[in-house]
C-alpha cells in the first residue's frame, strides 16, 4: 500500500512540473496550477500514511491479530466448532460450568475421540455439593439470562455428569471426570495443554449475553499468556474433586 501511495505522489509531481515547464516561460495559471498539484498531492500522501497505512487495523472478531492470537464470536462464519479446533489432538482438557453441549452436541464426536485414544479431561460445577436451590446456582442462572433458573443449570449439570459417566465407561482411565464448587462463567478448551504444540480456546460469558454472540480468544503456546492459563487451569485440575 505505501508503494502505491508513493508511485501516486511520484506521478502527480511530474505532472505538476509538467505544467510549470520553465518557470521563465511557464504563464502564471500554469505556474498555479503545477504548484497546486504538487503540493495537495504530496500533502495529502502525507496525511494518508500517517492515518492509515503506518498504524495496523484495529482487532475485529474472526481476525488473526498475529500468528499466536485469534479473536472470534460464535457465530463467526469461520468459527471453528470443537472437531475442527481439536483434529489431531493428543489429549482434550475442557472446563466450564454445564458442559452441556459438550454432553449432547458432541457426544459421538467424544466417543470417537476415545476410540482413537485420545485422553479427555473435563471439569464442570459440583451439583452434589452445591445443590439446585444453593446462591451459587441462582447467581450463575442470572448471570446466563433472564430465561434461565437455578434448576435448569442444576438439571444441566446433572444430566452432563451422566453422559460423561457414560462416556468414561467406554474409555477406560481415557476419560477424567472432575468437579468444584465454583468456576467462572467462561469457557476453557485446552488442546493438548503443556505441549509445544498446544493451544487455548477461551470463551467469554459476557452478562446475559446470548450463546451465539459469545466472544472469546484462541492463544498458541507460543504466546506469553498461554503459560499463565495453562497453570491457572491445571491448578484449578488438580485441586477439583473426582467424581466417582
Amino acid at each position: 500500500m505505501k508503494l502505491t501511495v508513493y508511485i501516486a505522489l511520484a506521478l502527480f509531481v511530474m505532472i505538476g512540473l509538467a505544467l510549470m515547464g520553465s518557470v521563465k516561460e511557464a504563464s502564471e495559471l500554469r505556474l498555479l496550477v503545477g504548484a497546486a498539484i504538487i503540493i495537495f498531492s504530496t500533502v495529502g500522501a502525507a496525511l494518508y500514511l500517517v492515518a492509515f497505512a503506518g498504524l495496523p487495523k484495529p482487532a475485529v472478531a474472526g481476525e488473526m491479530i498475529s500468528d499466536m492470537v485469534r479473536l472470534f464470536k460464535r457465530n463467526d462464519p469461520d468459527y471453528e466448532n470443537l472437531d475442527t479446533y481439536s483434529k489431531g489432538a493428543e489429549e482434550i482438557l475442557i472446563a466450564g460450568t454445564t458442559l452441556n453441549p459438550l454432553a449432547t452436541e458432541f457426544k459421538e464426536f467424544l466417543e470417537e475421540q476415545v476410540r482413537n485414544g485420545t485422553r479427555i479431561k473435563l471439569l464442570l460445577i459440583d451439583p452434589e455439593e452445591i445443590g439446585p436451590d444453593s446462591d451459587l446456582m441462582r447467581k450463575i442462572a442470572e448471570h446466563q439470562g433472564p430465561e434461565r433458573s437455578a434448576n435448569d443449570i442444576f438439571q444441566e449439570i446433572t444430566a452432563s455428569l451422566t453422559a460423561f459417566r457414560e462416556l468414561r465407561e467406554k474409555g477406560d482411565k481415557q476419560v477424567e471426570i472432575k468437579a468444584i464448587r465454583g468456576l467462572p462463567t467462561d469457557t476453557v478448551t485446552m488442546i493438548n495443554p503443556g505441549r509445544a504444540h498446544g493451544k487455548i480456546r477461551v470463551e467469554l460469558r459476557p452478562y446475559k449475553m446470548r450463546q451465539e454472540l459469545r466472544p472469546g480468544f484462541e492463544l498458541t503456546s507460543e504466546h506469553r499468556l498461554y503459560d499463565l492459563l495453562y497453570q491457572q487451569y491445571m491448578r484449578l485440575w488438580d485441586e477439583a474433586k473426582e467424581i466417582p
